[in-house]
């Protein structure tokens, strides 16, 4: 496979291609159970291939403990990264974020200095250690040849994506009260740590949760006019392991996540 740098979307989808996986998992009284699907996980680029950014190289090797020196409220964090933005800041109003701001590498690292770089499949994110308990990850867009210059300026070649709190992951049972037609809002309320993306070539809209069990529970969503996550019903789910999901929440590493 040629192994390339690409841009962080936050999104695999190119490379998922054929292998079987199903969930052991029962959800009593859930919605409708995805017939289990054919994936091949996916794997990491070569260490080999890292970018630096702006002098500072991506480290997976070393842990939170050893990296992150400087802890920051959840509410300073979230006042300026925005809050729920996960979920679609601009598309749902429930995800705040102040679209204004450029969110560039320099304007972050000057305000919340980085001390940890990771990178992960397609995914660059970087962490920050929150005074209340967990995790604040940032996940970042980074710009190579690959990148369309309506996209992202090639003067401006990496920016903050969007953030995401997590302060302990949830169980499967949290989901058991759903049912069918049950929203997006349901969702977030039994999970708030929950990844939103928005069509990219399967239509809809689909939802991220990470679980406790080290899988993750996606659901897909029908087809509608959005402005707010009680628009989005839940069509069906699949539960799968991280490694063959496709987004930046699944790509995450283990040993960065509360434990």
């Amino acid at each position: 496979m040629v192994r390339k740098k690409v841009i962080t979307l936050c999104l695999c989808i190119a490379t998922i291609m054929l292998v079987t996986v199903s969930s052991t998992l029962i959800l009593p009284y859930f919605f409708n159970k995805k017939e289990a699907s054919v994936y091949e996980p996916v794997r990491a680029t070569d260490p080999s291939e890292f970018i630096s950014v702006d002098g500072f190289v991506v480290d997976n090797s070393k842990s939170l403990e050893d990296l992150l020196t400087t802890e920051y409220s959840l509410e300073e964090l979230e006042e300026y990264f925005g809050k729920n933005a996960s979920l679609g800041a601009g598309i749902v109003k429930e995800a705040s974020r102040d679209l204004s701001k450029s969110y560039l590498w320099d304007e972050v690292n000057s305000k919340f200095p980085v001390e940890c770089l990771r990178y992960n499949i397609c995914t660059h994110y970087s962490v920050y250690k929150v005074k209340e308990g967990g995790f604040f990850y940032v996940i970042w867009m980074v710009l190579d040849k690959s990148t369309p210059k309506e996209v992202l300026d090639e003067n401006e070649p990496i920016r903050a994506y969007y953030s995401l709190y997590i302060d302990e992951l949830a169980s499967i049972d949290d989901f058991k009260p759903l049912r069918k037609l049950s929203t997006a809002r349901d969702v977030f309320e039994r999970d708030a740590q929950m990844e939103i993306i928005f069509g990219y070539g399967f239509g809809g809209a689909r939802s991220y949760n990470l679980l406790d069990s080290g899988e993750v529970l996606v659901i897909r969503y029908e087809k509608t006019k959005i402005e707010q996550l009680s628009d989005l019903k839940v069509d069906e789910y699949e539960i799968l392991p991280k490694e063959v999901v496709s987004s930046a929440l699944s790509n995450i590493f283990d040993k960065d996540l509360p434990k």
